[in-house]
């Protein structure tokens, strides 16, 4: 995946979904924020791939247990570019 629809949990200010303009990979050190894809079309999202194609991601991994509309894409790095 290099894009998707993304957003996160926030407890500053609102507490709530926040928007977000990046996605991070499930084992990234610098994932503080948790699972970061939005499946905001009746649990779905838009994700866009290296190789040019585009689909529509339905199976969610690592639920939020904030909002269940926020998860990863896989278990584990292997949908992200890391690159």
């Amino acid at each position: 995946m290099l894009l998707a629809e993304s957003a996160y949990w926030s407890t500053w200010g609102t507490v709530g979904l926040a928007s977000n303009h990046y996605s991070r990979a499930p084992l990234d050190p610098s994932n503080w924020i948790g699972p970061s894809v939005h499946y905001r079309h009746n649990a779905v999202a838009i994700a866009a791939y290296c190789d040019g194609h585009a689909k529509a991601a339905s199976q969610k991994m690592n639920v939020s247990a904030n909002d269940p509309s926020l998860a990863d894409l896989s278990i584990d790095d292997s949908a992200y570019d890391l690159q």
